[in-house]
């Protein structure tokens, strides 16, 4: 029984993992340039890809200046970016991280300081970034965790989970307890989730 559990956690692991594919709108502060808007589009190379950890094409586009061709990595929320301008004849390129993280509509965003090495003697700069849309050709969807978390899956056609499943609570009871919080009984003996969504 413990070994199937195991694999129901491991599974579960792998279906619940980050998925930040889309496109994103941002404000960039640059020490060399000054303000500017973009463009960020990602999307996920599954391929290379394992539970948390995940691989990412990575395209900028800032007017009046080009596109920024590169890739990501990320480790949970932690992603890690190169990107560099087509035209390198100005060494406009560098490397980056990111700090991901998903609002109430289940829209990600993030927080990303740059650093370019070549560029006008050395640059750095900042960036805020708010998802616009979800790329829908990567067959992702969202859907309610059972215990009020949010997490993505693969489209494998219609599922609904259900707070009140034996099946789950079993599991979260003898498998998971451990890295969830026990939940907040109501008056009438019925587990109410306290937590937010």
């Amino acid at each position: 029984m413990n070994k199937y559990l195991f694999l129901f956690c491991l599974l579960a692991s792998s279906v619940f993992a980050n998925d930040f594919t889309g496109t994103y709108q941002c404000e960039g502060n640059d020490s060399s340039e000054g303000a500017y808007q973009g463009e960020v589009i990602m999307k996920k190379i599954t391929e290379f890809s394992k539970d948390n950890y995940a691989s990412y094409d990575f395209v900028l586009k800032v007017p009046g200046f080009g596109d920024y061709h590169g890739f990501a990595s990320a480790n949970g929320l932690d992603v890690a970016v190169y990107f560099a301008l087509d035209d390198r004849k100005n060494e406009d390129y560098g490397v980056g991280i990111a700090k991901f993280k998903q609002s109430e509509n289940q829209s990600w965003s993030f927080h990303k300081f740059y650093f370019e090495p070549g560029y006008k003697g050395g640059n750095t700069g900042f960036e805020d970034c708010v998802q616009s849309h979800r790329d829908p050709s990567s067959g992702d969807r969202v859907f309610p965790h059972p215990y009020g978390r949010r997490a993505r899956a693969p489209n494998h056609g219609p599922m609904q989970w259900s707070r009140k499943d034996p099946h789950l609570i079993e599991v979260r009871e003898q498998c998971c307890a451990q890295y969830l919080p026990p939940p907040r009984y109501a008056s009438n003996g019925s587990a109410s989730d306290h937590r937010s969504r």
